[in-house]
């Protein structure tokens, strides 16, 4: 699982057998075909997707042997979502509006990802009210205006990371008389 942006560290351990007194002298370490360190143990940064790895033991008598392993580092984790509302003159948070003065709210959205520095995010805004069988919805087309009867605004944002995970938040700002 992707730990940090872009990948995460790994920790590789060669586990070696050696037979009729033979001592181990090194391990030398491949990442994708490039050096990877030597020792028994190496914690590389790997990034997304797919990696070689390939560990070379040589005996103290000049022995090898080799052995070559596959790791994914996959990114399976969606975005976290933070939602609300501000009051756009002093920043603080809201949940509820009252009153018949006008209120300017700012919706607020943001996501964070552990693999992805930057998850994209959409928001949108839609009213909250009850209605009645058959009730009636004023709608004016050419002005791209409807009379809703609100008791609420619900701010729904998804966000989506470069692997495709996607994560969700909503919140609620309750209008009242």
């Amino acid at each position: 699982e992707c730990t940090d942006t872009g990948g995460a560290t790994v920790t590789l351990t060669a586990d070696t057998t050696l037979f009729g007194g033979a001592e181990l002298a090194s391990v030398d370490w491949t990442v994708d075909g490039a050096s990877g360190g030597s020792g028994e143990t190496i914690t590389p940064f790997l990034t997304l997707g797919s990696h070689t790895i390939e560990a070379l033991a040589t005996t103290t008598a000049g022995d090898t042997d080799t052995d070559i392993a596959t790791v994914d580092v996959v990114d399976t984790s969606s975005p976290l979502v933070d939602v609300g509302f501000l009051d756009s003159r002093t920043g603080e948070p809201i949940t509820e509006v009252s009153g018949s003065g006008v209120h300017f709210v700012m919706t607020a959205f943001s996501a964070s990802d552990v693999c992805d520095p930057d998850p994209q995010s959409q928001g949108v805004v839609t009213p909250v009210f009850a209605v009645d069988n058959g009730d009636t919805i004023k709608i004016q087309g050419n002005k791209q205006k409807v009379d809703l009867p609100t008791s609420a605004l619900e701010l729904s944002v998804t966000a989506t990371d470069a692997s495709g995970n996607a994560g969700s938040g909503q919140a609620i700002l309750i209008i009242a008389d």
